[in-house]
């Protein structure tokens, strides 16, 4: 795994599969961002007295209802869109995959249509559980890809990623782990 904070350091190889997180990797909501999150978590534990998974999914709902209304931001519009046509020119197929719930798909796509670009529904993917959705999404749409390059700013989505590929030798997996300073 490789730490990055430019999509320009992302190793592409012509025809493989580009998979990338959404929220924190090429969106963000400067309002509601990690300090937001741990603020509002610890708000709901100590003043409403909320244990940790409670407060967790309270802060959650409260995510999505606020990010539903917001506008995005891209993280870096010019770099990524340089870096969409690169893996455009390398003949790659990229997509998003996303923790959000299915129930944000409209707010979704309007996030990614407004601040990158028009991107094809198939293009975006709804699942908390990115390495047995990734594993879904390749099967049923991309089998004919060897490599993926999956980008991500969680630990716990890398992890989920390469426990589902870590017995297939016949899938060369690069992950990166996306930081910037917006979180």
């Amino acid at each position: 795994m490789r730490l990055i904070s430019a999509y320009s350091a992302i190793r592409l190889l012509p025809r493989c599969l580009v998979v990338f997180d959404i929220d924190d990797t090429v969106l963000h909501f400067p309002s509601h961002n990690r300090a937001w999150w741990k603020d509002t978590k610890q708000t709901y534990q100590v003043t409403h007295n909320m244990d940790e998974p409670a407060a967790e999914q309270q802060t959650l709902y409260d995510w999505r209802a606020a990010v539903s209304s917001l506008d995005a931001i891209p993280i870096d519009k010019d770099g990524f869109h340089t870096f969409y046509d690169q893996a455009k020119n390398e003949q790659c197929d990229v997509i998003f995959l996303t923790a959000r719930d299915i129930s944000m798909k409209d707010a979704t796509y309007k996030h990614i249509r407004n601040s990158l670009f028009d991107v094809h529904d198939n293009q975006i993917y709804f699942s908390e559980h990115k390495g047995p959705a990734l594993r879904n999404i390749l099967d049923a749409q991309y089998p004919h890809h060897k490599h993926i390059i999956f980008v991500d700013d969680y630990e716990k989505n890398h992890q989920s990623v390469l426990s589902t590929f870590a017995q297939d030798s016949q899938i060369t997996l690069d992950v990166y782990h996306f930081v910037h300073s917006h979180s």
